[in-house]
């Protein structure tokens, strides 16, 4: 299928592989709604869907070092490289959302009115 798109050998494999982690993540609802219609403890349940974040987040990173070698052109993977988009992305991640913690925070202190509040508190979850 890669060679439809006119890329070379060497880039057709790399597009393979990125088509390949688009569709690896795996989705763990079904399971952990037969597991909580089940009765079973919280335990596998919360470990299950911990699984599925880093299976997510695993796929993530994955997908865009791939992006960078294809957009790149060259068909070699480096280690330092790959440690780098890896870095960015966990600790940008992690950066942005201590930062956005911190100003919800400070703005939740601020007020007590119980619907500004939930707004500051939804917009601070969904935004990050």
């Amino acid at each position: 299928p890669a060679h439809w798109a006119g890329l070379p050998d060497d880039q057709a494999l790399l597009a393979t592989f990125l088509v390949a982690t688009i569709l690896s993540s795996t989705d763990p609802v079904a399971v952990v709604a037969l597991l909580k219609e089940a009765g079973a403890p919280v335990g596998p349940r919360t470990l299950i869907e911990g699984e599925s974040l880093l299976n997510d987040a695993s796929a993530f990173v994955i997908f865009e070092v791939l992006l960078g070698v294809l957009e790149s052109g060259d068909a070699e993977i480096s280690l330092g490289h790959s440690a780098w988009i890896a870095g960015r992305l966990s600790m940008g991640g992690a950066g942005v959302g201590l930062l956005c913690g911190f100003v919800c925070a400070v703005l939740l202190s601020t007020t007590s009115d119980p619907v500004l509040e939930i707004s500051i508190a939804l917009a601070g979850m969904y935004l990050t």
